[in-house]
């Protein structure tokens, strides 16, 4: 048989196409290149692809899925309430080193050749020392610890670790006041170990290495992320005032004398407080008015001086009250020389200003504690109903007012003392032992005085009635 179009011998009788050159060998034979595949067959290769495919898509927000053990410990940490914790505290944590980047600038602002030629990593760490610093841990200076504690900035990070929790938390209910305080206790941990990790890693070395105690900062941060983390998860549940006023109801409704004298010691705080800021505020503008700050104070000065005052306010106004009480002031230092300690302390009171007597303009201090106590006293018998409760009610308000006192003069004092033992020390700080006795006393007496006025007043009020 032979090709129609070559010519070709072609030896297989059953052959269709041509060898040489495929051209059909009879008619109705098509040569073709597309293969049919059944409808069904194409149809379910169709549905498996679009399967696939969205199961094997990503997360709608780009990332890509867990790993199963990283997704059960997230689960896990969702359920206990520990992922809101430590995101909580990672917020908290920035306020901190936004509180401490001010108090550098501050301090730049009004030392311009402080820290000259430093770079960013090395502002860095001057501002994690200084948040660290604003929590009370201490500063270690070539082998000389010192450490302060600005309530005032204490107050800020404070606040800032409340809002953060808020932040954190969102609209999250508890159950209780006590899962509340656990959810802040956990927040506390998480600070706390943030503290630890930058106080080891962010320092100065070198010769002269500048770095945060550690230890301390582990201990600090955990202990006030957890009072300020407990009152933030409060917060989220109701307003501190509402839980304030729902705690005191019921302490008022198991002893109303108690609560009565702890309102009134209240009150004498609040007033001494106001009178002691006044104080410190006519102080200043004294002080400018002499010209002190000199002809070279600019704005930079004037704003390190508003962030100081700020943060060493409550510390200022504490001093001021406690020498208005008549306590002295410790300031010196002792020093080790040769195995003995040398270094005068130094007294400053109403009595004796260091070695010589004191302004006598700093007598109208006096008037401090006999206004505030004084108030207090009248407003304690204007509140009570029973006039022989006066007793415990004037003892529960000096109790008050000279516990809280003291307390804030204990944790507000600046100390600088050597790491190493008998390395010496030096100290500014209310004799705390004075502080207290002589509140409690003045209090007490004034307190009373201003009972019986009210008292007084009330008899005379009754008797001659107003005319118009």
């Amino acid at each position: 048989m032979q090709c129609p179009s070559c010519g070709a011998e072609v030896s297989d009788p059953l052959a269709a196409f041509c060898p040489r050159c495929a051209a059909p060998l009879t008619e109705g034979t098509e040569a073709t290149a597309r293969l049919d595949i059944p409808q069904e067959a194409d149809t379910g290769t169709s549905k498996l692809d679009v399967e696939d495919v969205v199961e094997a898509a990503p997360e709608e927000d780009g990332a890509e899925p867990l790993p199963p053990r990283l997704a059960a410990l997230r689960e896990r940490l969702e359920e206990t309430g520990w992922l809101d914790a430590l995101g909580a505290a990672g917020l908290a944590f920035l306020v901190l080193l936004v509180v401490g980047g001010v108090l550098v600038l501050a301090a730049k602002l009004n030392y311009p050749q402080l820290g000259g030629g430093a770079d960013v990593l090395s502002a860095f760490n001057a501002s994690v020392m200084a948040g660290l610093g604003a929590l009370g841990v201490p500063i270690v200076i070539d082998g000389l610890a010192v450490s302060a504690l600005p309530l005032g900035a204490l107050a800020i990070v404070g606040a800032g670790i409340v809002w953060a929790v808020r932040t954190s938390l969102g609209d999250r209910r508890f159950p209780t006041v006590k899962a509340a305080v656990f959810t802040g206790a956990r927040v506390g941990v998480g600070f706390g170990i943030l503290c630890l990790f930058f106080a080891l890693v962010f320092r100065f070395r070198g010769q002269h290495p500048v770095s945060s105690d550690a230890g301390m900062s582990l201990v600090t941060g955990a202990f006030w992320g957890t009072l300020f983390g407990a009152l933030g998860t409060i917060r989220v549940m109701e307003p501190l005032r509402s839980a304030l006023r729902r705690v005191t109801s019921g302490f008022e409704a198991k002893d109303r004398r108690f609560y009565d004298g702890a309102a009134s010691g209240v009150v004498m705080l609040v007033v001494a407080g106001v009178l002691g800021a006044g104080a410190t505020l006519l102080w200043v503008i004294v002080v400018l008015a002499k010209g002190a700050p000199g002809a070279h104070f600019g704005a930079g000065d004037a704003f390190a001086y508003l962030v100081y005052l700020a943060a060493f306010l409550p510390n200022i106004v504490v001093g001021i009250v406690s020498l208005s009480l008549g306590a002295p002031i410790d300031v010196g230092a002792k020093i080790s020389v040769g195995g003995e300690m040398i270094g005068p302390m130094r007294e400053y009171s109403l009595a004796a200003w260091g070695k010589g007597d004191p302004p006598s303009y700093l007598w109208l201090l006096i008037l401090i504690p006999l206004i505030a106590c004084g108030i207090g006293g009248l407003y304690a018998r204007r509140k009570t109903d029973d006039p022989k409760a006066m007793v415990p009610v004037l003892l529960t308000a000096s109790g008050v007012f000279a516990v809280t006192i003291t307390l804030l003069g204990a944790f507000g004092p600046l100390r600088m003392a050597g790491v190493l033992k008998g390395s010496g020390y030096a100290l500014i700080a209310p004799d705390a032992p004075m502080v207290f006795i002589l509140a409690f006393l003045i209090s007490g007496v004034v307190g009373f005085l201003g009972w019986e006025l009210a008292g007084r007043s009330r008899v005379l009020a009754d008797r001659f009635p107003p005319v118009l």
